[in-house]
C-alpha cells in the first residue's frame, strides 16, 4: 500500500479543512520528512486521520488500554475506544480521507465520517460512515463498514494491528511490534519484507516430502512381504 493524500477536517484540535499530499512536490521526492509543531498543533491528529480514513480507528483511542464510559456533549456516554470521540468539540460533523495505491496497483479513496443529529453541536452522534471507492472510475465499492474494513485489509495487505506496529508507530506505541508475540512478529515481517511466499515454498516442500516418506514406506513394507 502506498499512501497518496490524507484529508480531514474537525478532528481532535484540526477544525478547518485540511490535505496532505504525498505525491506531488516538494512531498513526492523529499524521501524523509518530518511533521513539527507546539504542542496541540495537530500533528499526531494528521496520522489520526489516515488511520480512521483507512481502518476507522486510530492509536490514541487506544490509549491506556481500557474501554470506559465517558460522557459526551448530547449527555449520553459513549466507549472512550469510540471513533466518534475524536470529532473535534462543538463541531456537527467531521470526517477522513485516505488515496491510497493498493496491491493491485489501482488507487482507492477510504473515507470514515461522524455527526451529529439535527446539525447540532450537542445533538446525539450518529453511526459512523464508511466509503471504499475506485478513483479511477468513481465506482463506490462498498459502504458497510464491515465490508470496507475487509475490502481494505485485503487491498492493503496489513490488518489495523499490523499497520499500527509496522507503518505508524504512534508516540508512546513505538514498541508495539518489539512486544507483539514471536508468530505476530513473524507474519508481520512477512508481510513487510514481501517474503510470504517462501514460507509458501516450505510448506508445499514439507507437504511434498512427507507424502513422498509414507509412498517410500508403504514399498518398503511390500518389498518386505
Amino acid at each position: 500500500m502506498q499512501i497518496l493524500t490524507i484529508r480531514g477536517q474537525n478532528l481532535a484540535s484540526l477544525s478547518e479543512p485540511f490535505e496532505i499530499d504525498l505525491s506531488s512536490e516538494p512531498l513526492r521526492s523529499a524521501g524523509l520528512f518530518a511533521i513539527t509543531g507546539e504542542t496541540g498543533a495537530g500533528k499526531s491528529t494528521i496520522l489520526d486521520a489516515m488511520c480512521l480514513g483507512l481502518y476507522g480507528d486510530c492509536p490514541r483511542l487506544a490509549a491506556g488500554g481500557v474501554d470506559d464510559e465517558v460522557p459526551d456533549l448530547s449527555g449520553e456516554n459513549i466507549k472512550s475506544r469510540d471513533s466518534r470521540g475524536i470529532l473535534r468539540r462543538g463541531a456537527v460533523s467531521g470526517w477522513a480521507e485516505v488515496d491510497f495505491i493498493a496491491l493491485d496497483n489501482e488507487t482507492y479513496r477510504a473515507t470514515w465520517s461522524a455527526r451529529r443529529a439535527h446539525g447540532h453541536a450537542d445533538g446525539r452522534l450518529q453511526s459512523v460512515d464508511r466509503k471504499l471507492i475506485r478513483v479511477s472510475d468513481g465506482q463506490v465499492l462498498s459502504t458497510q463498514i464491515s465490508a470496507v474494513n475487509a475490502e481494505i485489509v485485503r487491498l492493503g495487505g496489513r490488518t489495523y494491528d499490523e499497520f499500527r506496529r509496522t507503518v505508524l508507530l504512534a508516540q508512546g506505541d513505538f514498541d508495539a511490534f518489539l512486544r507483539a508475540g514471536a508468530g505476530d512478529r513473524a507474519a508481520t515481517l512477512e508481510k513487510v519484507t514481501g517474503t510470504e511466499i517462501y514460507r509458501s515454498i516450505s510448506r508445499r516442500v514439507y507437504d511434498a516430502h512427507t507424502a513422498s516418506r509414507a509412498d517410500l514406506e508403504t514399498l518398503l513394507t511390500r518389498r518386505g512381504e
